[in-house]
């Protein structure tokens, strides 16, 4: 059954060229590796930490201590959308907050036993209605629209 399907590709236009430019590909693959290696001044163990860019590159930049330099108006040339992050965030920072208090209130049971560890339980408790709160808040902006996205200012 293949050799008829590979009579019948032959007989395709244009096909016997497309067959000899895969036989070919196929076979400069087959040599990468095996031709003669390249010398020269670059062609050296490291030499591309000699290049003249990184010489010069190594020289202004220090290794251990960053620059600060230009961050100030860097930072104060960009703006970040809170509303963007807390419309996509909310839900996600819900559930890690809810599993972080389960698994402490968790250990404590498994530490102490679970009737001494009323205490602990109300602490993690109140801080858990804190963070429903705030996920309730979050998700009644953002189904209200008042969390949307700003509109771009057309010109």
């Amino acid at each position: 059954m293949s050799g008829q399907r590979a009579e019948a590709i032959r007989q395709l236009p244009g096909a016997k060229e497309g067959l000899i430019a895969i036989a070919n590909a196929v076979s400069k693959a087959s040599q990468i590796g095996k031709g003669p290696r390249v010398t020269g001044r670059n062609s050296q163990p490291g030499s591309l930490l000699r290049t003249p860019f990184t010489q010069l590159f190594r020289r202004r930049v220090n290794r251990f201590v960053p620059s600060v330099h230009g961050l100030g108006a860097t930072l104060r040339s960009m703006s970040f959308d809170w509303g963007r992050l807390v419309r996509k965030e909310y839900g996600s920072t819900f559930l890690w907050i809810t599993t972080v208090l389960g698994l402490l209130l968790w250990e404590a049971a498994a530490r102490h036993g679970w009737d001494s560890v009323g205490h602990r339980a109300r602490v993690l408790a109140s801080a858990w209605v804190v963070a429903l709160a705030g996920y309730l808040l979050a998700r009644y902006l953002k189904k209200t629209g008042r969390l949307s996205a700003p509109r771009p200012v057309s010109s």
